[in-house]
């Protein structure tokens, strides 16, 4: 499921997916998706107010016994998520940031660190 992790100095957002995502029309890859803003001419933009963004996806559920094994796709800057193209969802009335899966960083650096409390280190890969 989606949702925020505060740790002790950033926040970070982990966008599932359903499932492997479709490949976009626009630009050619599978993406992680924030939601941007409502379709409809409104000045109202969501926040884009995480520190990191993390995108996986459901691989094979157990609905039975409430298991699911996830895929994690790797992770992108809340400047790179900022710099996204905004698209029109594939389903509902909004519109989204999309970030190619290709543009994503490597999961696997982010997961060590945090699995050691090194957050100080990834805090200032974030300023550069």
């Amino acid at each position: 499921k989606d949702g925020d992790i505060y740790g002790a100095s950033m926040k970070i957002d982990v966008k599932t997916a359903t499932g492997l995502p479709k490949i976009s029309t626009e630009h050619g890859d599978r993406a992680m998706l924030v939601y941007w803003a409502h379709e409809g001419g409104s000045d109202w933009h969501a926040p884009i107010d995480k520190d990191v963004y993390v995108a996986q996806y459901v691989d094979c559920e157990n609905r039975g016994t409430g298991n699911a094994r996830l895929v994690v796709v790797g992770w992108a800057t809340q400047k790179m998520v900022l710099d996204a193209g905004v698209y029109l969802a594939r389903q509902g009335d909004h519109f989204n940031k999309e970030v190619p899966y290709s543009e994503l960083l490597d999961p696997v650096w982010l997961v060590e660190m945090l699995g050691q409390g090194r957050d100080a280190e990834i805090v200032a890969y974030l300023a550069v």
